[in-house]
């Protein structure tokens, strides 16, 4: 017999020139293999199985783990066969009739079928559409929702969808429907439209209404609106229109006049008088501001006080004695103590926009 040597490592004999095999007399069984008297490298067949067994151990005695067996060709196994470093197995449960049938990592598994549908319906960067359907395009899942929103919701969306340039409403069959013609007619009005400023609501009986932060220069021409209660019920009150901190009614003139039923009266104050009120009455003033060419802040004043039958109707102008470079606050100041009631409202405009 040639000269053998057990491979521990691919489980095979390698003919060598240092060790020998020793073919000893077959056994019928694994379990007959003898575990005392060998030496390293007895051999044995076993008959039921038509094995090799080679006795590994350089001790005679031992167990039946150091006989190893030794695939014969024409029993050899790919179960005995180890993987190299290029190439290794496949399970028998991947193969069908030879050819690799699914991909497995042990938990996830990928048929072959499965993969070639992937790869048809993959996903081209670029390619949708306006139309496009998502639908049904992952494995035999239908796809229901497209960030967090569902199909119906899509289709809706994409149905009103916006066209630039042909938006011709505002809240469509809503309560706040608007049409693009009629913004289009605000807009065209807005230029020639007084800007509100300020709005002041008195809400407890005061002295005096302050409206800051003012710009005459830009805004040219002021106008107030006024509804006054005189809540004093032991004194009758001016309103005066002081402007930029100067509160002294020595430093403005007006002139005035009334007319109560066939009764009219004129007459020149040392004041900035834009309203007359009797102890107890309410009245309504419509002041029109501006500082002049030369700087003079002047103001002209349309009042209606009293009420049903007692109404009376008087018109002011007044002057400041000394010029302003701008107008930059305003306050309106009645001359009897808190004389400006709860309730009574006031609102600022500027003429000029911009």
């Amino acid at each position: 017999m040639g000269k053998y040597k057990f491979n521990p490592f691919t489980k095979t004999l390698d003919i060598t020139a240092e060790a020998l095999i020793h073919l000893k007399d077959p056994v019928d069984t694994y379990n007959d293999l003898p575990v005392e008297g060998n030496s390293e490298n007895d051999a044995r067949f076993v008959k039921d199985t038509d094995d090799l067994y080679v006795w590994t151990s350089p001790n005679p005695d031992g167990d039946r783990s150091n006989w190893k067996r030794i695939p014969l060709l024409q029993n050899l196994k790919l179960d005995d066969v180890a993987d190299g470093s290029t190439y290794g197995k496949v399970k028998k449960t991947e193969l069908s009739d030879g050819q690799v049938k699914q991909i497995s990592d042990g938990t996830n598994i990928v048929t072959a079928s499965e993969a070639k549908d992937a790869v048809n319906k993959k996903h081209t960067p670029g390619s949708e559409t306006v139309g496009g359907d998502l639908s049904g395009t992952v494995g035999n899942t239908t796809v229901e929702t497209i960030g967090g929103k569902s199909k119906t919701d899509v289709a809706d969306a994409v149905d009103k969808k916006h066209e630039q340039n042909k938006d011709q409403y505002l809240d469509y069959g809503g309560a706040n429907q608007v049409s693009s013609s009629q913004l289009k007619e605000v807009v065209n009005l807005t230029p020639n439209l007084m800007e509100k400023v300020a709005e002041v609501e008195v809400s407890s009986d005061c002295a005096y209404v302050d409206f800051t932060g003012l710009d005459g220069s830009s805004a040219w021409f002021y106008v107030l609106y006024s509804s006054i209660k005189n809540p004093v019920t032991t004194s009758s009150s001016r309103y005066n229109i002081f402007v930029n901190g100067d509160n002294s009614e020595a430093n403005y003139y007006t002139q005035w006049c009334y007319a109560d039923g066939t009764s009219r009266n004129s007459s020149r104050a040392n004041d900035a008088t834009i309203l007359f009120l009797s102890p107890s009455t309410k009245g309504f003033s419509c002041v029109e501001i501006t500082k002049d060419m030369e700087g003079y802040y002047r103001w002209l004043a349309r009042e209606c006080r009293y009420d049903g039958s007692n109404v009376q109707l008087e018109f002011r102008a007044g002057c400041k004695t000394a010029t302003i470079t701008n107008i930059t606050s305003l306050r309106v100041q009645a001359s009897a103590s808190d004389g400006i009631g709860a309730g009574s409202k006031f609102v600022l405009f500027k003429v000029r926009r911009g």
